[in-house]
């Protein structure tokens, strides 16, 4: 409106404002028919929700739910995707977020268990952005119009040479330079940060609230099950990858034939960041809602993660993400304004919580202050450097009682996110702040994931490079953004607060 504004100022006249009401008419029937086409789209899709019965039992196979697809109507299209974020930015923001998610998951794979860089791209391997954009190769997964074709020609490519830490030299991953790639995965094909979202998801869509206990159910179907990996298109393979320590004594806990308990009740307090790395579901769910995300996302961490600390890590990251997908105005603020000023309003409420456990040292995060030479430095996710190198040497061989491993860096909550909000505040793009992310190496996938959520809430879906979108979509159809957008479409999530209405 601002623009058809200017025009009839500048030219004055009634022809020019009569043409200015007719371009905002047909503005306004051509958002009316996206929005029509959202609501038509995202209705078909909900009806055909068809998930899996699942039973814990005391012999799994590890692949018999590999297979499976809980959606059962028609995938969508790049394009038809691309115009259910175009209908609201909301809606652009929360299916940014997840496949934010997945999309650095991805890139991050190929990085992980290399010795932690210094700083950002001084490490021994790296992705550059520049160079996978430049990259003149076909990826063998999709068609001239970027569909998928994963399902009929992964039978006739070799399966990349991984397992055991060799380097995939045949996975289509390009972009890098000496990746590990321990998994041997092609580009697209993500880990257990995405899988594990993808079943958060799937649980609150079916559960139609939060439920730690089939949360957990579904967490055992990704592991034993090969539920939501990245293989259900890829016949070359189909168990499930990625699952770490803390979620695998989660895991290895559950009874067979019986309901689990909603949390993980294990002595300990380990806050590794495996619940913050797949949070995305519970803020898209309850968007516009920050109280009820951060306490759904308490409970979420608690499914696997003993650790309050992890927990309070996970409800500041899903007040973020809300927060970020209702408030953000790139035309107001930068984004690095924007999150430090959250991030120093939920330090300032969380004063009133003092004494409980975890609150202090996610304070000690969020405030940013810590002396040069510590072992925490590195949380000074405000300064133009991490100090990485400094930090590894003030660790020593060990760092709150665990070993401090170089190749696994950033696996403790508070130094993932630090990585990640650190990535998001040196750029100005969703693009760009993965690139940094994940060129941090260590847990490169996870820190990568956490960042992917935060730009990805931020800047939107279409913010996205497409041909980051593009290799997502040719393992997973589009099921990653459609599941954001029927999160927060859910009745009984966010209502009109996340529904798909006229452009904010």
């Amino acid at each position: 409106k601002e623009s058809l504004t200017s025009v009839s100022v500048v030219h004055g006249g009634r022809n020019s404002l009569l043409l200015a009401h007719e371009v905002l008419a047909t503005q306004t029937s051509l958002n009316s028919d996206m929005i029509d086409d959202t609501d038509s789209l995202l209705a078909e899709q909900r009806a055909a929700l068809r998930f899996p019965d699942v039973t814990i039992n005391d012999s799994p196979d590890g692949t018999h739910l590999n297979g499976h697809n809980s959606f059962t109507a028609p995938r969508p299209t790049v394009e038809q995707l691309e115009r259910v974020a175009a209908s609201s930015h909301r809606l652009d923001r929360g299916m940014g977020a997840l496949a934010g998610l997945a999309v650095a998951d991805s890139i991050g794979h190929p990085l992980e268990f290399v010795d932690v860089a210094p700083e950002s791209g001084k490490g021994l391997s790296s992705w550059s952005l520049r160079e996978f954009i430049a990259d003149g190769s076909t990826n063998p997964f999709l068609d001239s119009t970027n569909q998928s074709t994963a399902a009929s020609l992964t039978s006739l490519l070799p399966l990349p040479r991984a397992m055991g830490g060799r380097r995939a030299a045949a996975a289509y991953s390009p972009g890098y330079t000496n990746p590990f790639n321990k998994f041997g995965l092609d580009a697209g094909q993500w880990t257990d940060d995405t899988s594990m979202a993808l079943c958060l998801a799937d649980s609150l869509l079916r559960r139609r609230r939060f439920d730690g206990s089939d949360c957990r159910v579904l967490f055992w179907a990704w592991w034993f099950g090969g539920y939501n990996n990245a293989f259900r298109k890829d016949s070359r393979r189909s168990g499930s990858c990625g699952l770490g320590g803390n979620i695998s004594r989660s895991l290895y806990s559950m009874e067979a034939h019986e309901t689990p308990a909603p949390a993980f009740d294990a002595a300990g307090e380990d806050a590794g960041n495996g619940s913050l790395m797949r949070l995305a579901p519970v803020a898209l769910f309850h968007c516009g809602d920050t109280q009820r995300a951060a306490e759904d996302a308490r409970a979420s961490s608690y499914t696997t993660h003993p650790g309050p600390i992890a927990a309070e890590a996970c409800a500041f990251l899903a007040s973020l993400l809300v927060r970020c997908i209702d408030e953000f105005d790139a035309s107001a603020s930068s984004a690095r304004a924007f999150v430090c000023a959250v991030a120093d309003e939920y330090a300032q409420a969380l004063e009133e919580r003092a004494g409980e456990r975890g609150v202090a040292e996610v304070c000690r995060l969020l405030r940013s202050n810590e002396p040069d030479g510590g072992t925490e430095r590195n949380w000074n996710w405000r300064a133009d450097s991490l100090a990485l190198g400094d930090v590894m040497r003030a660790r020593g061989d060990t760092y709150n009682g665990y070993p401090n491993s170089a190749g696994y860096f950033g696996s403790y909550c508070l130094d993932g996110l630090a990585i990640a909000l650190h990535s998001v505040c040196q750029t100005a793009s969703f693009d760009g702040a993965i690139e940094h992310c994940v060129n941090f190496l260590g847990d490169a996938d996870s820190h990568g994931a956490i960042c992917g959520q935060i730009a990805g809430a931020l800047y939107g879906y279409r913010a996205i490079h497409p041909k980051l979108r593009a290799n997502l979509h040719a393992w997973d159809d589009g099921q990653v953004a459609l599941r954001a957008a029927l999160l927060m479409t859910s009745d009984d999530g966010c209502d009109e607060a996340g529904h798909a209405g006229a452009p904010a």
